[in-house]
Parts: structure tokens; C-alpha cells; sequence
């Protein structure tokens, strides 16, 4: 009987705590789906305060999946996308000189702040996913939990010039183009499918220079997928991801780390959903989050970097929650034995010993 509940609470544990994590990949395009409400509080967006690539931020932050995110400089490694963490503006573009700074860009300011973003949102408790614009209007009693900012919006409608990806003469005819957009290059996207019951899933293509889009084949590659919602993250050498012993960057060459970025998008085992964070001022970066409660010093490269490691210690009240969890377990299974019990058998042992208080 030990054995078998043994056997039975391994199945169980197995099951709350497993990633659903789905990846496969096909002429050069990595197709990633993240399924389940429990997967709503894994995915967080995070910054560093230095340039480190995605293996890096992967292995500092011991993440179960981690891509790329959003938009940067790569001189002054300031952001060109606001990031939010823990309910908290961790990267903000209007802190990047040079883009304030930009005649070009300057003009088009408001349309560069408000490019598109993918966000996880906590409405009164329960978590959600949504693609926006980063001045869109949030529902009554919802917040943004985590988020990050790139573009442009794929699905339901493209918005290229609305977020001066491309800018046109009085013909019609492109005269600017940023991130490639027209351009066949590798790619990070990511989109939103509506499921039954109000369920949600992220859809995540990671498209190689083996395979290389424009942005209107990225479209149609999410609309092919049946997408409600889709944008783009930062592309071209930025495209990377890190999924268990998996490293792709956009060249696929041999030996090839990739490109060091800003910001991710990183999928947390289920065993560390929920952590306290501290904020903590680095030089020129005005407000970087980090968890207060380990910060990784494994090696040289994650010493320089500031990323955050929010997966290497577990917070006393997750093995509470995980114990009691187990007992409940236990007392459940104890109940369904015991009910399970013909009368027959359990009678004749209530006659043989009857309680105490009972008369001959």
C-alpha cells in the first residue's frame, strides 16, 4: 500500500509541476506553444543592466525557455523599448539620449513610444495575456504584471507605419524603413491563440536565417497558425533562443554565441512561479529589477551582466505550500481507500472491535 501511494504522489507532483512547453521545428522555424493558466505565472520579461546574450541570460537565470525581446542600443546599451517586471517600469526608452536625442526619431516620438507590446496582466487576481499598443487603455481592475515592448503588431492588423517602421513620400512610396521590416532576415515572433473556456496560448516562432521572412510572410505565418493577436520582438542577429540543452541563435553557425542583448523573455520552472522583488539602482540604468533574493554569481560573465537569477534558491513559504499540498494529498487518497472498502469487509471488523464506550 506505501508503495502504491508512493508511486501515485510521484504521478501527481510530476504532473502540477511539469512545463507545458511544446517545441518543434520545421525547414528552418522553430514553433514554440506555452499552454496552461499555471504558464501565465512562469513568463517574465527581464532586463540587464550590461550586454550579455541569450545563453547567458538562460543560464543566469537557470530559466526553463528563454528568447529574445525587445529593441536596444547597441553603443550606449540603452533600450529603445520599455520593459515592465513585476509591476514595475524596469527599461525605459525615454531615458535613451540618443533616441530623444535623434532629429529623425524625434519627430516620431510618439509613435515609437507607443509601439506594440506583449504583456501578461493581472486582473483582480487572475492572470491573462494580451498584445497592445504601450498607451492602450488596461480593463477595470486589471495591472501589468509583466511586459515587454518591440514590434510592430502582426494580427489582427498590421501597423507599420503607425509605429514608423516605414515612412512614405506623398506617392506612396517607402522612403525609410527600420528593423528590416521589408527585408527577408531572421525573426522572433510571438502571438496569442484564444482557446475554449476563455483559455490562452502563446505561440512563439523562432525564424533562422534558414528561413528567412519579411515581415508580411511573418504575418501570414501567424494568421496560418490561426493567431487572434501578433507581434514582433527584435529580429535579425538579435533572433535567439534557449529551450533545456537547445541554443539557437540566427546563423545557426557552429560556435556562434549570438548577439548580446538587452532584454528577454524568460519561462520559469514551475517550482518558482513567485518571488519578492527589490529594486536596485545600477549606473545608467535608472531602475533595474533584480530578485532580493539571489543574485548570480556563478561564474565571470554573470558577474559583469546584473542579470537576475530568480530561480536558484526556493523561498521557505514554496516548500510550505508544497507540503501541505502533499498532505492533502495523502488525506485524499487515505478518504478514497477507505470509501472504497466494501461493507463486507469493514463490518465484521467494527463487531470484532467496537469503541469503547459500546456495552456488551
Amino acid at each position: 500500500m506505501k508503495k502504491i501511494l508512493f508511486v501515485m504522489l510521484l504521478m501527481l507532483t510530476g504532473t502540477a509541476f511539469a512545463a507545458p512547453v511544446d517545441l518543434t521545428y520545421d525547414d528552418g522555424i522553430y514553433h514554440i506553444v506555452l499552454s496552461g493558466d499555471k504558464m501565465k505565472k512562469q513568463v517574465e520579461f527581464v532586463s540587464s543592466s550590461n550586454l550579455i546574450t541569450n545563453k547567458e541570460a538562460h543560464n543566469n537565470a537557470d530559466a526553463l525557455l528563454t528568447i529574445n525581446a525587445g529593441f536596444f542600443e547597441n553603443k550606449k546599451k540603452k533600450t529603445a523599448s520599455y520593459i515592465v517586471n513585476d509591476y514595475q517600469t524596469v527599461e525605459d526608452p525615454i531615458f535613451n539620449e540618443n533616441l530623444m536625442l535623434n532629429p529623425v526619431t524625434r519627430k516620431h516620438m510618439r509613435a515609437i513610444l507607443n509601439r506594440t507590446e506583449f504583456r501578461v496582466l493581472d486582473c483582480d487576481s487572475k492572470l491573462k495575456y494580451e498584445i497592445a499598443p504601450h498607451n492602450a487603455k488596461l480593463d477595470f481592475l486589471c495591472s501589468v504584471k509583466t511586459s515587454a515592448q518591440a514590434g510592430p503588431q502582426l494580427l489582427p492588423q498590421m501597423k507599420l507605419e503607425e509605429e514608423f517602421f516605414i515612412v512614405k513620400d506623398s506617392e506612396g512610396n517607402v522612403i525609410r524603413e527600420s528593423a528590416s521590416v521589408l527585408h527577408k532576415t531572421a525573426r522572433t515572433l510571438i502571438g496569442i491563440k484564444s482557446l475554449e473556456k476563455g483559455a490562452q496560448e502563446i505561440h512563439i516562432f523562432i525564424v533562422t536565417n534558414e528561413h528567412p521572412m519579411d515581415i508580411y510572410e511573418a504575418r501570414d505565418l501567424c494568421a496560418k497558425y490561426g493567431l487572434d493577436s501578433a507581434m514582433a520582438m527584435d529580429g535579425g542577429s538579435s533572433t535567439s533562443l534557449d529551450y533545456k540543452k537547445i541554443h539557437v541563435v540566427s546563423t545557426q553557425e557552429s560556435g556562434d554565441t549570438g548577439r548580446a542583448l538587452k532584454s528577454f523573455m524568460i519561462i520559469l520552472f514551475g517550482l518558482y512561479p513567485n518571488f519578492t522583488w527589490s529594486k536596485v539602482t545600477f549606473p545608467f540604468n535608472p531602475s533595474v529589477v533584480v530578485p532580493s533574493t539571489y543574485v548570480s554569481t556563478s561564474s565571470s560573465s554573470s558577474k559583469n551582466s546584473n542579470i537576475l537569477s530568480v530561480a536558484a534558491t526556493i523561498d521557505c513559504n514554496i516548500l510550505e505550500t508544497c507540503a501541505i499540498w502533499l498532505i492533502g494529498c495523502v488525506n485524499c487518497l487515505l478518504y478514497c481507500i477507505k470509501l472504497c472498502i466494501l461493507p463486507t469487509v469493514i463490518l465484521p471488523l467494527i463487531a470484532k472491535y467496537p469503541p469503547a464506550i459500546a456495552t456488551p
